[in-house]
């Protein structure tokens, strides 16, 4: 990846040939002995690989460096011990003013570039030295331990991690000199200490104390353009500081028009090294300006727009490869004239370049139980890539969110279970990573449109166990364990077909409108999510719940859910009525079968109280 390094605004023009002569003292002044930290270094992020380019987004040092050693900075990389040795992960920062403000850096490499090799398994320091023109370096550093196992590495600390995420108010855009209001907000909750927010480089206002994990600040004074906001985390007591994304977000002039930005790369994804790829960005409607293209956050060329509206330019020449692996390409136009024209900033255009003997990838996504299913109920992503080899972590995504952490593939699968999918239709998707982008390709499975619905109304249906203790919605079940359902809102005796997760297993008769049965789980029932479904002519009623393994059975035997409504709802009561079916053999659908410890579905006559399933064996 290219160079993109903070800079600070330069010193007074006499330091000028002074800040040349520091670059070489860097280098020239003995070393100090090395005597305790001066603070901690925030990652962008608290875990990652190796390999990664650049190893992290970003890292902020906790406070200023002491003066006066706020000439020149490194963000650096080495074992974890004080002698390191280190080597950097930036080039040397220079132009002043780091003890002043937090010292900003954003790598452009790996970690096992940096190092010059693949680290082994153990813990390393990312550090930020502090230098002096005359003194030389600061024999403090900021330090922040890292632990490496195998691909990966991850952050060592003994206090609690912190995640910090922005919202922007109103969302995407605003007016120049209308309030912008920027939310930050921390888990846990608990976490005390302060936010600083951020555009860029420039901290916004004065830091915000965190009251019950957020912290809000009111701006008018962004600039026009696109701006890079941020939250900064910095903590007091036992908690790990934490850096939110990066938000875009545009500020407009006042009365100017809005301008769309559209981004191409052709040939389409993915390619080769060295195959040159052009970059389009169509300005609409067309006017004057420039196109600043970028890979990330780094910037590419700033091309003027053509009077078609277009600008164009190339990258991964035979000069000038990219690196292999994931690349983000955007477009931001930037008017000539802001008071007539808003600038505008492209969709992310994702981009694989491969290296000689990659493997290409493939990713796969099914979700189970099939949809449509209630709020609540537990929904299972099962990502399938091939080759099964590929080492490397599944992102499971809901549109642009990310669904819980990346999960490890383990014999071609990664597998993640959510219940928190709000109402309405899902875009799922898995997005593989490789461990090494020199062996496998980056791939995205196809989207699959999920739909969750309400939860049905609580005349529908009543669960109860065997105490007559009402189940909530979506239960847990376990094996051996015998609910009775009642299913109402049925037209008089007319006939009720049965499904078990998109089986049918019975056709039978309401009576009255009601259908009641007696259902025992089976010892070898299968774990996970399930779906019995009662279907008339026009009326359904959906029965989820989950099937837990019996080791997970609360030991004091109350059933999971209790002192609710059954399943989707219900408020019934009264006992079940006759259906005319004693017994219904549940094959095929790998949880229910009669004998062999598996279980039956019976359906009962009206009786005050429960009676117990009789096996065929067991009848005299």
């Amino acid at each position: 990846m290219s160079l993109s390094v903070s800079r600070r605004g330069r010193i007074a023009a006499a330091l000028s040939a002074a800040t040349l002569l520091g670059g070489m003292l860097v280098g020239l002044v003995a070393t100090p002995a090395y005597a305790a930290d001066l603070g901690t270094v925030n990652l962008s992020q608290s875990r990652g690989t190796v390999t990664a380019n650049p190893m992290f987004e970003t890292a902020i040092t906790s406070k200023p460096c002491p003066k006066p050693y706020g000439e020149e900075a490194a963000l650096r990389i080495g074992p974890g011990v004080p002698t390191g040795p280190f080597t950097n992960l930036t080039p040397s920062l220079g132009g002043g003013g780091y003890d002043e403000a937090p010292v900003t850096a954003n790598p452009n490499r790996s970690m096992q570039t940096a190092l010059g090799e693949k680290p082994a398994d153990g813990t390393y320091w990312v550090v930020v030295e502090c230098f002096s023109l005359l003194a030389g370096r600061n024999p403090d550093r900021f330090v922040t331990p890292i632990k490496v196992t195998g691909e990966n590495w991850e952050v060592v600390s003994s206090n609690t991690q912190t995640t910090t995420t922005l919202a922007v108010s109103p969302a995407d855009s605003a007016v120049q000199g209308s309030a912008v209001t920027l939310t930050a907000t921390i888990d846990p909750p608990a976490a005390t200490g302060s936010i600083q927010f951020r555009d860029g480089e420039t901290a916004l206002g004065a830091p915000v104390t965190v009251s019950g994990g957020t912290a809000t600040l009111t701006t008018r004074d962004l600039s026009v353009g696109l701006r890079a906001l941020s939250a900064v985390f910095n903590p007091t007591g036992n908690f790990d500081a934490s850096i939110s994304s990066a938000a875009s977000y545009r500020i407009t002039a006042p009365g100017a028009q809005d301008v769309t930005i559209e981004l191409e790369a052709t040939p389409a994804s993915p390619q080769p090294q060295k195959t040159p790829v052009t970059l389009t960005a169509r300005v609409t409607p067309a006017t004057t300006g420039h196109v600043q293209f970028r890979r990330g956050t780094d910037p590419i060329a700033s091309i003027e727009v053509s009077a078609d509206g277009t600008a164009t330019t190339t990258v991964n020449t035979a000069s000038a490869p990219l690196l292999v692996g994931a690349h983000t390409f955007t477009a931001e136009f930037i008017p000539t004239n802001p008071d007539e024209f808003n600038g505008a900033q492209s969709a992310p255009v994702q981009y694989e370049i491969t290296g000689d003997g990659v493997a290409q990838t493939t990713t796969k996504l099914e979700v189970s139980p099939a949809g449509p299913k209630p709020q609540g109920t537990a929904v299972t992503l099962t990502a399938t890539v091939q080759p099964a080899a590929a080492a490397g972590k599944v992102q499971f995504n809901d549109g642009s969110t990310a669904l819980g952490e990346a999960v490890t593939v383990q014999n071609g699968t990664a597998t993640t279970t959510v219940t928190t999918l709000p109402v309405g239709v899902h875009s799922l998707t898995a997005v593989f990573t490789p461990s090494d982008a020199t062996q496998f390709s980056n791939s995205t499975s196809q989207t699959v449109q999920y739909e969750i619905t309400a939860p049905a109304t609580d005349s529908d249906l009543t669960v109860t166990d065997e105490d007559g203790k009402k189940l909530g919605a979506n239960p847990t079940l376990y094996p051996g364990q015998t609910v009775q359902i009642e299913a109402r809102g049925f037209t008089g005796d007319e006939p009720v077909v049965l499904q078990l997760d998109g089986t049918t297993v019975q056709t039978v008769p309401a009576e009255n409108g009601v259908v009641g049965l007696t259902f025992t789980l089976g010892e070898d029932s299968r774990v996970g999510a399930h779906q019995l479904v009662f279907s008339g002519t026009a009326h359904t009623v959906t029965f989820d719940f989950t099937v837990a393994a019996k080791d997970d059975d609360p030991a004091d035997g109350d059933d999971n859910n209790s002192d609710g409504d059954g399943g989707n709802g219900g408020t019934g009561g009264g006992s079940l009525p006759k259906t005319g079916v004693d017994v219904v053999t549940m094959l095929g659908a790998g949880l229910m079968l009669v004998g062999g410890g598996a279980g039956v579905l019976v359906m009962t006559r009206r009786r005050p109280r429960f009676a117990p399933v009789i096996w065929p064996d067991e009848q005299r």
